[in-house]
């Protein structure tokens, strides 16, 4: 039977949190220009196949289409001036700093370098339009979500599919932990099939993005034995950090962040992906409040049987470490891909990294 042991030295307490917050940052004048105008006057410009320049000197993109957008900001396909290379294109409104994503997740980006594997590269982070109007960034342009991609399978992943995916995103986590990184929002929405415009020649892999809630930590914490175990009792604030239905339980709790949280969402997005629901999926709850305290107690009564009833127990064993992880310890990444490998090979599953959207 598979297993995994979490040492017992060396396991971080909650109360001795020291890491960095990078939400500060020096927020301009509120711009008195009209965000909904200033996107109407883009789509205009580009309808109209005029030029529009993000960035400066040689770090400057031409915006070339736009390819999404929300009520976030817009992301446009850009190509840089100096060499060709097609970029993706983020513009959020200063509108929407409360909560400055955009300009948090740049920081992000170059408090953990420009040569993390499956990372996108950060080219250029800043300011763009009358009055600064929006946080802008140019970086890599990635291909399909990991979710578009599941949709267009047709909501099902073959079983070697699944285990490469489990082998791919537990890479991002092990390189984006390395730089003491902690995503905060994993989902299958925040990986990418890397697209292999500029690099035709390379495999395809899955990427990890979206930094907009990470958070760097402190790379030597104080450690003291011990972490606080899960209760029955909820955060009141009724606020979590990314996508409530990935979320992990100590998320949910209030605790600070650490990498047993993107280990344990990661856990949840595999089951979404296997299975095509989760347990605490469509509460009945009207207020969002009482809908993240509803999903958050069904989380800790579901028992792990339950959540992986049907599928390998690997993945029980898998949720078990993660949950006896301390505050900031480091999982083993190489012993869990070690164990789901092992699993693999046992279902005749060749890791040739051809995925059923290659086919």
């Amino acid at each position: 039977m598979a297993t995994l042991t979490v040492p017992t030295e060396g396991i971080s307490g909650d109360s001795n949190y020291t890491g960095t917050s990078i939400h500060e940052y020096n927020q301009s004048p509120a711009p008195h220009a009209d965000p909904r105008l200033e996107k109407a006057k883009l789509k205009g410009k580009l309808d109209n196949q005029e030029e529009i320049f993000v960035g400066e000197i040689h770090s400057k993109a031409k915006l070339l289409e736009r390819i999404a957008g929300g009520s976030f900001g817009e992301v446009y396909l850009g190509e840089m001036v100096h060499n060709k290379l097609k970029v993706a294109v983020k513009l959020e409104p200063q509108k929407t700093w409360i909560q400055p994503t955009l300009m948090n997740e740049g920081k992000v980006y170059r408090k953990m370098g420009s040569d993390v594997d499956r990372v996108p590269v950060l080219y250029w982070f800043g300011y763009y339009g009358p009055n600064d109007l929006y946080a802008a960034m140019i970086m890599d342009l990635l291909g399909t979500s990991l979710y578009q991609t599941w949709v267009e399978c047709n909501q099902e992943f073959s079983q070697k599919t699944m285990l490469m995916i489990v082998d791919e995103t537990l890479t991002c986590l092990e390189n984006i932990h390395s730089r003491n990184c902690i995503h905060r929002d994993i989902s299958p929405n925040n990986f990418a099939i890397s697209s292999n415009i500029n690099k035709p020649g390379d495999r395809e892999k899955i990427s990890i993005f979206d930094f907009g809630h990470a958070q760097v930590v402190s790379a030597q914490p104080q450690f003291t034995f011990g972490s606080r175990r899960p209760t029955l009792q909820v955060a009141s604030t009724g606020k979590i950090a990314g996508t409530p239905r990935f979320a992990s339980i100590f998320n949910h709790l209030g605790h600070p962040p650490s990498y047993r949280d993107d280990m344990e969402s990661l856990g949840f997005v595999w089951i979404y992906l296997i299975k095509g629901r989760l347990p605490w999926q469509g509460l009945k709850v009207d207020l969002t409040d009482c809908r993240l305290s509803q999903i958050g107690k069904r989380k800790m009564e579901t028992p792990l049987e339950v959540l992986c009833d049907r599928i390998p127990q690997e993945f029980v064993v898998y949720f078990e470490y993660v949950r006896r992880l301390g505050y900031l310890q480091r999982p083993d990444y190489e012993e869990i891909r070690k164990m789901f490998r092992r699993l693999g090979h046992s279902k005749g599953v060749e890791y040739d990294w051809l995925f059923d959207w290659n086919t």
